[in-house]
């Protein structure tokens, strides 16, 4: 888990399969260009709160490889009956969007034609006020590789480990990480069950 202080009022999250040590073969360029369009997005449309980037790999049908994507952030949100304008070349959610935020109305058209050729396809779920989630899974040839993943912390195995956060989405990596090095970890969210603690 990374997390960067985009301003004072906004950060940057972003959580990958620790574990998973894989070597993919695909194309990392386009890709790049997806994720990159996607951060943009929601970092611009985001005025506080957080932006998390989470990435899953799952191993399936022997060589292949699933990775499952997902771009969330507390933003503006979309309302439904404006969603299907969003993978429209040209169109924005309404017409002050270019006036408020700038862009041409292409990123999103864009990234989709990319993620389709690729085998995939870029769902939303959002609401308005509260925020969006873009998501997409892509399957790749690959295989694990040799480079160390978990390290042996035998120590550490079933570890009663407390964590005072009172902020969820960190909470939540936390205890991602901690599971998967082998702990048992309480996330308290609550101040006064903290100090009790």
């Amino acid at each position: 888990m990374c997390s960067h202080w985009i301003s004072p009022c906004r950060c940057l999250r972003t959580h990958a399969d620790a574990g998973s040590g894989l070597t993919l073969c695909g194309d990392p360029l386009r890709l790049r260009q997806v994720l990159s369009n996607l951060l943009s997005n929601a970092i611009k449309f985001t005025d506080h709160g957080s932006v998390t980037l989470d990435v899953e790999a799952e191993e399936k049908e022997g060589r292949r490889i699933w990775l499952l994507v997902a771009v969330k952030d507390t933003g503006i949100g979309v309302p439904s009956e404006k969603r299907s304008l969003l993978f429209q070349p040209f169109s924005q959610v309404d017409a002050s969007t270019t006036r408020n935020f700038g862009g041409s109305g292409l990123g999103l058209a864009i990234s989709q034609q990319l993620i389709q050729l690729m085998g995939g396809e870029i769902t939303i779920e959002s609401r308005e006020g509260e925020g969006s989630e873009f998501s997409f899974i892509l399957s790749f040839d690959g295989q694990r590789s040799d480079i160390p993943g978990k390290p042996e912390m035998a120590v550490l195995k079933d570890l009663r480990v407390a964590v005072a956060e009172v902020h969820g989405i960190t909470g939540e990596i936390f205890r991602r990480h901690l599971e998967w090095l082998g702990c048992r970890p309480i996330i308290l969210t609550n101040l006064e069950i903290i100090e009790e603690y």
